[in-house]
């Protein structure tokens, strides 16, 4: 599973473009590890 996207910071006027090479995680995992990845970074950014 090759997954290419985008996470868009509206605030900052800026892209943060991610990409992850075949990564072998079930959904779910995945989905987890991705809310916490967002939020992490989100938390990282308003907290400036």
């Amino acid at each position: 599973m090759c997954i290419d996207f985008n996470l868009n910071d509206v605030a900052l006027s800026s892209q943060i473009k991610v990409k992850f090479e075949c990564i072998n995680l079930s959904y779910n995992n995945f989905t987890d590890f991705l809310r916490k990845f967002t939020y992490d970074n989100l938390q990282n950014i308003y907290t400036l």
